[in-house]
């Protein structure tokens, strides 16, 4: 009997262990989905974190000292690149919309 026990112990044990990596998988894939904001919610975060950023002299002050914070808030640098696009992406849209009056907002 104690033989058994000890067989299905390892047997555990070792299911465990195939299916753990499975696990730690998913988990950094969900977790990489949720550290990527909509470029929508990309955009709203600056514009709030714009609100109460300290002055600066430039548009692209302001556009650099926003990299800054995402990067003091932990956010990688891959994604720091591609919210900083989609911010630069939305003004550039907005200052030519700016100029043609009957333009549509895409």
């Amino acid at each position: 009997m104690f033989r058994y026990k000890s067989l299905l112990i390892v047997i555990i044990l070792f299911s465990g262990l195939l299916i753990m990596p499975l696990h730690l998988v998913s988990v950094q894939e969900s977790t990489a989905r949720q550290d990527q904001p909509s470029d929508e919610v990309a955009w709203q975060r600056y514009m709030e974190w714009l609100r109460n950023a300290p002055q600066a002299d430039s548009p692209s002050a302001f556009y650099l000292t926003y990299q800054s914070y995402l990067k003091s808030t932990g956010v990688s640098p891959d994604e720091i690149k591609r919210q900083a696009a989609v911010v630069g992406r939305i003004m550039n849209m907005d200052f030519h919309a700016e100029r043609k009056p009957n333009a549509a907002w895409p």
